[in-house]
């Protein structure tokens, strides 16, 4: 008869210690670096060759020993209480699939769901899971997808706050007056052609080439440009009345999220911006704007009326870090590979769980 001695701390079947092996997936994952380099490293420190479908075996089996989705979800509450979700989407790729992630208050990804579509009927399930885990949520925080407004009322009733995201705000009303200065742009370059004045030509092409070469200066804060940017923005504004208005719109905008401190404030500020002049030939985008806070103020300003609410959300960050192993990994193949990457990311960032030791160890002490 043939057997294999049972050793701690090795896998006979697999021809590999444990320790290499987590060691393995806490490359592949935490660190990020693919599979290709997985292997590559592996072979060039421990000398050990292993190919990346053997790594996707091990991924699977770590992922296997690990509590369930739902199981870090309690550790996850009761190791920090979960009072707030940033809620927001992922389009994976390669894929026409909507994934729903979550964020909490604390940094950590709690969830993610592939859905078919990003309406109410879609999203309420993913709300649902948490509401029977005993998850008690005080706000969400979101872009402006109405889907998801419906959906968390829906589930959690008219006692959530929920905010709308100062970037997404900004982004919103960004891309609305991006139209306007694209067109600007475009008038000035017109007239430039039709001139038949050489100086007058040459000023207007090189005021069209200034605000094209210039263009994300224009929507900048001024507390994050740099010297140089202010004196090429106060240029342009010399050369086109139209552009110091932008600017001022953009300010009065600003003021809104930025400068008021009850809600108040905030719609003084809003009927301000209101009255502020524009470009009269071109009004169409500011007006837009306008129409965009008024319709969705309720929800922009929740922050201004429920104490401990912020403005902003902290689920873009969330997306880069899926978005990062996305990547490196060629794209999740599978909804399930995401899921495996994620208990992975979950156990080793917040649970403990290292090349040495798994969440369901206690930490030894000194």
């Amino acid at each position: 008869m043939h057997f294999t001695t049972w050793a701690n701390g090795l896998d006979a079947r697999r021809s590999a210690s444990e320790v290499l092996m987590r060691a393995a997936v806490l490359l592949f994952v935490v660190a990020g670096i693919g599979y290709r380099r997985v292997s590559w490293l592996l072979a060039q420190l421990f000398l050990v060759q292993v190919s990346k479908s053997a790594l996707h075996r091990w991924v699977e089996a770590i992922a296997q020993s690990l509590p369930s989705a739902d199981e870090i979800l309690k550790a996850l509450n009761e190791q920090l209480p979960i009072r707030e979700g940033h809620l927001d989407e992922l389009f994976p790729r390669g894929s026409q699939a909507c994934v729903l992630v979550l964020k909490d208050e604390h940094g950590r990804l709690l969830a993610t769901e592939e859905v078919k579509k990003r309406d109410e009927e879609n999203v309420k399930p993913f709300l649902e899971r948490f509401k029977k885990l005993g998850l008690r949520f005080d706000a969400f925080y979101i872009d402006g997808c109405k889907a998801y407004y419906n959906a968390i009322r829906s589930v959690f009733g008219a006692a959530v706050a929920i905010q709308y995201d100062y970037f997404h705000i900004v982004q919103n009303a960004w891309r609305k007056l991006w139209i306007w200065a694209v067109k600007r742009r475009r008038q000035h370059k017109a007239r430039s052609e039709q001139a038949s004045t050489p100086w007058y030509k040459k000023k207007l092409a090189a005021l069209a080439k200034s605000l094209w070469d210039n263009r994300y200066v224009l929507f900048k804060a001024e507390e994050r440009m740099s010297a140089e940017e202010k004196q090429q923005l106060s240029r342009i504004i010399e050369a086109d009345q139209q552009v110091g208005r932008l600017r001022s719109f953009l300010g009065g905008v600003w003021r809104i999220f930025e400068d008021s401190t009850d809600e108040q404030q905030a719609r003084t500020a809003l009927a301000a911006l209101k009255q502020m002049p524009v470009d009269r030939l071109n009004s169409k985008p500011f007006e837009q704007v306008i129409d965009f806070l008024e319709e969705n103020f309720e929800w922009m300003t929740a922050y201004l009326r429920h104490p401990g609410v912020k403005r902003n959300s902290l689920a873009e960050s969330g997306m880069r870090v899926l978005r990062r192993l996305e990547i490196e990994h060629d794209g999740f193949r599978t909804p399930q590979g995401r899921e495996n990457c994620l208990r992975i990311y979950q156990a080793v960032k917040y649970l403990g769980w290292t090349v040495h030791r798994s969440p369901t160890q206690p930490a030894t002490t000194t």
